[in-house]
């Protein structure tokens, strides 16, 4: 997790996501400032789902990045040989436990690895200060482990409270989970391997956090 910027909010997004958004609200019966009775019954068919108009706009706004795992998301082979598309639309407060009304707000939508959105953070509540959005300062860094897993821990500068809270926090998210740490080891693989011919600019382009903790640990 580092610094990622919130994109600008699109001139579409009012109409075509948030207005028809509230009016679908409204049709449902629910108040768009209480949190759903039921979050299956208003969104589980996919209908209202109107933020999925805005999927291009999210993609290049975050620089196609999960804001949670910093990965570029790639589209994945099947072993059918399909491409099967990475990425999600995560809310950052949770559908299920949030007003309703935040379904439609840019400023809740994130772009995200399923992975990390399906599996790990689910309807996880995540602490605002830890949201990679709005972050001030460094949360976590990056370790080996006796597994020789790259995994991400608390930073050690911060406090004993704010340790506990990003413990929670890497929980919830899941980014440890054995998928993440697969790929997290790729990348980190790919860049001590190829440290002679990829030039700084490139992997910190390419993976920004991994690249700045394998320079602090003296790896490159």
């Amino acid at each position: 997790m580092i610094r990622i910027p919130m994109p600008q909010e699109p001139d579409c997004f009012d109409a075509t996501v948030r207005q028809r958004g509230l009016d679908f609200l409204q049709r449902q019966g629910q108040d768009p400032q209480q949190k759903p009775k039921s979050s299956s019954r208003i969104w589980g068919s996919g209908a209202g789902n109107f933020w999925t108009a805005v999927k291009d706009d999210l993609r290049t706004g975050y620089n196609n990045r999960c804001v949670y795992s910093c990965f570029v998301l790639e589209d994945e082979r099947q072993p059918n040989g399909k491409l099967r598309h990475s990425h999600s639309i995560d809310h950052f407060q949770p559908r299920s436990c949030s007003p309703a009304y935040l379904a439609y707000e840019w400023s809740n939508l994130r772009w995200a690895w399923q992975v990390i959105d399906n599996e790990g953070k689910k309807n996880h509540l995540i602490p605002e200060k830890y949201d990679p959005t709005r972050l001030t300062h460094k949360v976590v860094e990056l370790q080996e482990d006796d597994d020789e897993d790259w995994i991400v821990v608390p930073n050690s500068s911060l406090t004993d409270l704010e340790q506990k809270e990003i413990k929670n926090t890497i929980q919830n998210l899941g980014l440890n989970r054995k998928k993440v740490k697969v790929r997290r080891r790729q990348y980190v693989e790919d860049f001590l391997e190829n440290k002679c011919r990829y030039d700084a600019n490139f992997m910190k382009e390419r993976q920004p956090f991994i690249y700045c903790e394998l320079k602090r640990l003296g790896w490159l």
